[in-house]
């Protein structure tokens, strides 16, 4: 591979760069069939519990339905984590729109199953479905990377966490208003029978038809981005990013580059925009290599894929991933915990309402400062600052119990306390696009990039399935043995914050830039 210093005349000291547009369109696409995946895991949430009654599996006995429930909920995180590194697979062979149009069409119908389903096993079966066909949703991810450039990545992929947070926020209210709708709209026994004896159909159908729009939308309007099921790029005229960076792809070698870099170069580090396949009809000495070329690029062993850039990146997203899901399980348990026991005592609508408003906070602040954060400091710089964050967050609990006990302190630095603690929440959602590029930039070759985030997405599925369990049994253990005062969960998850702090600054200080 061949190495070369980033040449300082590129571009004039001071000279802002110019953002490449957007395409809009495919952004949208992609950013629908996104949202199915929080919404789908989460939809059932309010509703499995009695569904799982319902279905007689307990035997009447109602302390063996968290068991069962519990089995329901986690088997879908389980099967999205076995099958994601092969729908990424497959993406990087069979090309990434095909994968990706697999997934809502799956998706839909076995929350259909799962709506109509009278027996436990039944419902288990559905649920696996959901969570594989979940599993390529990382291909999503996949083509944002391919389909933008160095000046305007940051910008698609603040809505990452935009999706996230709407989905999980939008699952619950789904399932909560629309099961068992014969009881909030009595009419329907005379009207829809079907709806009386299958009383969780209804919430399933509408995230059903969800997904089954955003499949009809991709598939009508989504192109493919993997350079290998494509036409000569040299005639796109859809992708912004082609016709801005002609010149530029010209002055590039056929073969992959490596730029070093200090750590607060912004994204990819040159004005070199990122083009797979890209070529120039009027220069064919400097062409990219051909779509031909391409397809004979033999499949990298899952063994030589694991190389230390993206071991390194991994790690990074595992530990965000974990204590995110983490701080997600203990905020509700906490704030709703007796003061006296190590809580905060607040009302299921208090909770709902910080909770709402934190949510769209977020949504505006990921949108609107990610990108010039991005741009201002690079990824490394902003990724350790990020993930820090975690260490005021949970920092927080302990402070926040002892405030609540204390007589003299005054209810408002209580609430001034969550505040600042849902603040540096918020800056940690900001490290998801970080970790993600850099998983991105240590894909061998143009082929890999499926697989490897592939991998990324199953180091998520993995650590959100076991960090809810861990930090809740953690957090009653603590109380009932009073260890460090009731405070043990969050002094231990604030030393494995530092590990991961260290771990931070084992990330690459530059970004590849591949033509």
């Amino acid at each position: 591979m061949q190495i070369e210093t980033q040449e300082n005349d590129e571009v004039p000291a001071g000279k802002p760069q110019k953002v490449t547009p957007l395409p809009k369109m495919q952004i949208f696409i992609l950013l629908l069939v996104m949202i199915a995946e929080p919404v789908s895991s989460t939809v059932i949430y309010p509703f499995v519990n009695q569904f799982v009654k319902d279905t007689g599996i307990t035997g009447g006995d109602d302390r063996k339905v968290g068991h069962y429930a519990g089995f329901i909920e986690s088997v879908f995180f389980f099967a999205e984590c076995t099958t994601v590194f092969h729908w990424g697979r497959l993406s990087d062979q069979i090309g990434r729109r095909p994968v990706l149009l697999l997934g809502p069409l799956g998706l839909a119908f076995s929350l259909f199953a799962f709506g109509i389903s009278k027996n436990f096993w039944v419902l288990l079966i559905a649920r696996c479905a959901q969570g594989a066909f979940n599993g390529n949703m990382g291909v999503t991810k996949t083509m944002m990377f391919e389909m933008t450039d160095h000046t305007n990545i940051a910008q698609a992929y603040a809505w990452h966490p935009v999706m996230w947070s709407s989905g999980i926020t939008l699952g619950p209210l789904i399932g909560g208003f629309f099961a068992l709708p014969a009881q909030r709209w009595p009419e329907l026994e005379r009207t829809a029978h079907f709806l009386v004896t299958h009383p969780y159909f209804l919430p399933c159908a509408v995230t059903g038809g969800l997904a089954l729009v955003s499949f009809m939308i991709a598939y009508l309007g989504l192109k493919e981005t993997l350079p290998s099921k494509m036409p000569s790029r040299s005639n796109d005229t859809e992708n912004p990013a082609s016709e801005s960076t002609k010149a530029s792809v010209r002055t590039q070698s056929a073969g992959s580059e490596v730029f070093d870099s200090d750590e607060e170069s912004p994204l990819l580090q040159n004005d070199r925009p990122r083009q797979y396949g890209a070529s120039n009809s009027n220069d064919t000495s400097d062409e990219t290599p051909p779509t031909s070329e391409v397809d004979d690029e033999p499949e990298v062993p899952l063994k030589e894929l694991l190389t230390r850039p993206l071991l390194v990146a991994l790690a990074n997203h595992g530990f965000l991933c974990f204590l995110d899901q983490a701080h997600q399980a203990l905020l509700p348990l906490m704030y709703s915990t007796k003061i006296e026991l190590g809580g905060l005592g607040l009302r299921p609508d208090q909770i709902g309402l910080i909770m709402g408003i934190w949510g769209a906070c977020n949504a505006v602040f990921q949108v609107t400062c990610f990108p010039k954060l991005m741009a201002m400091l690079g990824p490394r710089k902003l990724y350790i600052r990020c993930f820090a964050a975690l260490l005021v967050t949970f920092s927080s609990f302990p402070i926040l119990n002892t405030l609540a006990r204390w007589p003299e302190c005054p209810e408002m630095a209580v609430w001034l306390c969550i505040c600042c603690q849902m603040t540096f929440y918020t800056f940690l959602f900001m490290g998801y696009g970080c970790t993600q590029l850099f998983i991105m930039d240590a894909a061998p070759t143009r082929n890999t990039l499926g697989a490897v985030n592939g991998l990324g997405q199953m180091m998520s599925s993995v650590t959100r399935t076991l960090a809810p369990s861990f930090a809740s049994s953690l957090f009653s253990i603590s109380l009932q043995k009073q260890l460090f005062g009731g405070h043990f969960v969050y002094y231990l998850l604030l030393s494995i914050t530092i590990v991961g702090v260290y771990m931070s600054y084992q990330l690459p200080a530059g970004m590849r830039e591949r033509s």
